[in-house]
């Protein structure tokens, strides 16, 4: 089973919004396993089945892992240091140094303009790179 790059970034973006995610090696399959507080009735049922599936057959499946709050720290502090142009790069870095540093972070994004964007590309390239990592060599296309 060779993964494509869509399926890459599919599983990326659902990484990216706090979701867990696994890949049945044999077909390709991207299961998505939403957080028990966030799951209604309707939707466990789904997801028990899933995981137990993937419970009873683990060697079946690649799990791939959520970045963890030190990865995504300094993900946030390269784009502040490789991509920002002062004076939002000291902006940006002081907000990391500061208590709370990723909702000050996502506030000084969220009203940077055009360097939202630039942010939103990066930490999707991020993603994507960091699923890639995941992936045995010989999986991929």
């Amino acid at each position: 089973m060779q993964i494509a790059k869509e399926t890459i970034k599919e599983i990326a973006e659902q990484l990216e919004c706090g979701m867990k995610c696994y890949l049945k090696k044999e077909t390709g399959k991207i299961i998505v396993i939403i957080s028990d507080e966030e799951l209604n009735d309707s939707i466990k049922v789904h997801s028990h089945d899933e995981i137990k599936e993937i419970n009873e057959n683990p060697g079946d499946y690649i799990e791939f892992e959520k970045i963890s709050s030190r990865e995504s720290f300094e993900f946030m502090m390269d784009f502040a240091e490789e991509i920002c142009e002062e004076p939002f790069k000291t902006a940006l870095i002081t907000a990391l140094n500061s208590k709370n540093p990723f909702r000050n972070f996502k506030s000084k994004i969220d009203n940077s303009g055009s360097c939202r964007q630039k942010w939103f590309a990066y930490s999707q390239n991020k993603y994507f790179e960091y699923v890639k990592m995941q992936i045995p060599d010989n999986m991929l296309e």
